[in-house]
């Protein structure tokens, strides 16, 4: 598990880039406001334009830090490359840099009073922000990278 909830990481599928991504458009659909109401019918949310796509999966749960995967499709002879990030989304990884930062600030201001009770309040926010980040974001990269390599059928 890495400090910051971010990943690269590169696909090759033997299928022209073309194809790849129709794939991947075929199975997600533009999010909707309906959607939350969970009535999905493909695997992603999201949109591709020319080789770039900008997905991530559809679930019947609320995780606001689940990975957003943002890719390249590279034509490589009668094969592609995807190049994928996966990443939080922005609006959660501010709130979060706000948090984190914060609470240490707080944790490592407490001056002389820092061996008190009170003043490890602060830093158990910190660990549980943390930990509820790296938490949420690491369980959910796995799925993705499944479910788009089924997608493409390059799944085991």
């Amino acid at each position: 598990m890495k400090v910051i909830p971010f990943e690269k990481y590169e696909l090759r599928i033997n299928r022209p880039s073309t194809e790849v991504a129709e794939l991947i458009s075929h199975n997600s659909e533009p999010w909707r406001l309906s959607y939350v109401f969970g009535a999905r019918t493909k695997p992603f949310l999201g949109r591709v334009e020319n080789n770039t796509f900008k997905i991530y999966r559809a679930i019947r749960y609320q995780n606001s830090f689940l990975p957003i995967l943002d890719g390249v499709i590279e034509k490589r002879g009668n094969e592609s490359r995807l190049l994928i990030t996966m990443r939080m989304p922005h609006f959660t990884s501010i709130f979060m840099l706000f948090w984190l930062g914060g609470t240490l600030l707080m944790a490592l201001s407490g001056g002389e009073n820092f061996r008190t009770s009170v003043s490890f309040v602060p830093l158990g926010l910190f660990l549980f922000g943390y930990i509820l980040m790296q938490g949420g974001f690491w369980m959910e990269v796995p799925r993705a990278k499944q479910l788009l390599e089924e997608t493409l059928g390059e799944g085991s």
